[in-house]
C-alpha cells in the first residue's frame, strides 16, 4: 500500500515539474502542447493520462501566474526554478 502512495506521489510531482517547465518556456501555449502529448496515438494509456495531468496542472499555473503582478510572477517563477528536480534553471 505505501509504495503504491509513493508512486502516486512522485508522478504527481513529475507531472508537476513539467507543467511548470512547459509554463515557463511556451507561456499560453503549455496546456495545449501537453494536450496534444496526450492525444498521440502511438503513446501507452498510461502516457496519456500523464499528459492530461499536465496540460491540467499547466492550465492551472498558467492562470495563477497572469494573476500576478510583474515582480511577484518573476519571484514565483524563481522558487519553481529553485526546487529540487526542476527542469528548468
Amino acid at each position: 500500500m505505501i509504495s503504491w502512495v509513493w508512486t502516486v506521489f512522485r508522478s504527481r510531482r513529475a507531472a508537476m515539474l513539467e507543467a511548470e517547465f512547459l509554463v515557463m518556456k511556451l507561456g499560453c501555449e503549455a496546456a495545449a502542447h501537453a494536450h496534444a502529448l496526450a492525444s498521440d496515438p502511438q503513446a501507452t494509456e498510461e502516457r496519456r493520462a500523464y499528459y492530461r495531468r499536465v496540460a491540467r496542472i499547466a492550465k492551472r499555473r498558467h492562470e495563477f501566474l497572469n494573476a500576478l503582478d510583474t515582480a511577484t510572477k518573476h519571484d514565483v517563477q524563481n522558487e519553481w526554478r529553485c526546487r529540487r528536480g526542476s527542469l528548468c534553471r
